[in-house]
């Protein structure tokens, strides 16, 4: 058996159900949103030149709004128990 004989690892419904399942925007202050400017830019898959999903492009403005909202979490984070802390961050 070749290798262009071998199925594929992934069924073509399934690969679709995974790409849908990804998110497209930047997570800014526990949001997914879009970028401020409406920007965007596609991935390709290097194998088939394929666009698999189109992404948020961010710009220096979502930049800080990611900075500020990191800084206003930071104080509730350094108050959370440090095995809490550690449970989450296993989690993720």
């Amino acid at each position: 058996m070749t290798i262009s004989e071998l199925p594929p690892a992934v069924s073509a419904d399934r690969e679709s159900s995974l790409l849908a399942s990804v998110p497209t925007g930047l997570l800014i202050d526990g949001e997914w949103v879009g970028a401020s400017d409406g920007g965007t830019f596609d991935v390709h898959d290097p194998a088939t030149g394929e666009v698999l999903a189109t992404l948020a492009s961010a710009t220096s403005a979502d930049a800080v709004a990611a900075l500020d909202a990191a800084d206003a979490a930071q104080a509730s984070w350094a108050r959370t128990a440090p095995r809490t802390r550690a449970e989450i961050l296993r989690k993720a």
